[in-house]
């Protein structure tokens, strides 16, 4: 069995934004909610100004928002906990891209049973396979460590020291790649 995971922040970017999108959608519902909760006590309370419908409005309903600020942590927590069954397989599948592209053969992807995407693992398998496959059969068991790089739109890069005359690839634009 393995080991449970500690750590669920792992994707910075992604969560990060995650976080502050459910952030400003409970401010801007909150903000939303008062100013509706503020006119009905307007049109349909005592009150005789707009301050005056405010504050009556907070007696009212500010034991609800003050409700909501303290299920909030909670609500943050678990979108985090849940936003790791799809960062951490991708994070997996980020770094056994890296070893295959410096020229290792990394282990097959395992993703755990809660997780999302549990079939790229095995079109990853597949595609890691044929690549040392391929490897063998054109001798090109040691390659050279490369720094990961970014390609340019429309390039395709293989690891190696060779060109595509000599491994027989072809190097397709990426808007002419088609899916199944």
């Amino acid at each position: 069995m393995r080991p449970k995971r500690t750590k669920k922040f792992i994707d910075r970017e992604v969560q990060g934004m995650l976080i502050l999108r459910v952030i400003s959608y409970w401010v801007i519902c909150s903000i939303a909610v008062m100013v509706m909760m503020t006119w009905y006590e307007l049109l349909v309370g005592e009150s005789s100004t707009f301050f005056e419908a405010y504050q009556a409005s907070w007696i009212r309903f500010g034991p609800a928002v003050f409700a909501t600020m303290l299920i909030f942590p909670l609500v943050l927590f678990d979108m985090i906990h849940f936003s790791f069954r799809f960062v951490g397989p991708m994070f997996r599948l980020r770094w056994a891209l890296r070893e295959l592209s410096q020229g290792r053969n990394p282990a097959p992807l395992k993703f755990r049973e809660q997780d999302f995407w549990k079939p790229i693992a095995a079109d990853f398998d597949c595609v890691a396979n044929c690549v040392e496959f391929y490897r063998q059969d054109h001798g090109l068991d040691e390659v050279e460590p490369k720094k990961a790089t970014q390609p340019a739109p429309g390039e395709v890069e293989v690891a190696g020291n060779h060109n595509s005359s000599e491994t027989g690839l072809k190097v397709v634009p990426s808007d002419q790649i088609t899916g199944t």
